[in-house]
C-alpha cells in the first residue's frame, strides 16, 4: 500500500509541476535546428505512448498538418520531455511518456509496483 501511495504522490507532484509550470512554458523549439528523422521517431513514440493521433497536438488543415504551428498541447509535450523524460529514470532506465500516461492523455501510474521516477545521474535540474 505504501508503494502505491508513494507512486500516487509522485504522479500528483508531476501534475502539479505541469500546472504551475504554465508561466515557464515558452516557445516550442525556437531557432534550434531540428533533425527531422529523430523528431519523427520521437513524435511516433509519443503518439503511441499517449494513445493519440497527430491531430491531438498539431493543427490539421484538410489532409495535411501544420507541424510548425504552436499549440498549447505541443508546449506541454515539450515541457514534459525537457523537464521530466530527459532528466528522470525509473528503476535504472530512462522514463517515457508511457510511465506516467499508459496510453492515456491524463497522468496515471503505468505499472504495478513501479517506483516513482528519480533524477538521472547528471540529469541536472
Amino acid at each position: 500500500m505504501k508503494n502505491s501511495s508513494t507512486r500516487g504522490a509522485a504522479v500528483a507532484l508531476l501534475g502539479l509541476l505541469l500546472l504551475v509550470g504554465a508561466p515557464w512554458i515558452g516557445e516550442v523549439r525556437g531557432d534550434r535546428p531540428v533533425d527531422e528523422a529523430a523528431m519523427k521517431k520521437k513524435m511516433n513514440a509519443w503518439a503511441r505512448e499517449l494513445g493519440v493521433k497527430c491531430a491531438y497536438c498539431h493543427v490539421q488543415q484538410g489532409r495535411t498538418f501544420d507541424y510548425e504551428a504552436e499549440t498549447p498541447l505541443k508546449r506541454v509535450a515539450h515541457v514534459c520531455d525537457e523537464k521530466f523524460v530527459q532528466r528522470l529514470e525509473l528503476q535504472g532506465r530512462p522514463v517515457s511518456c508511457a510511465d506516467c500516461h499508459d496510453r492515456k492523455t491524463k497522468i496515471f501510474p503505468a505499472r504495478d509496483g513501479a517506483a516513482p521516477p528519480t533524477p538521472a545521474p547528471g540529469g541536472g535540474g
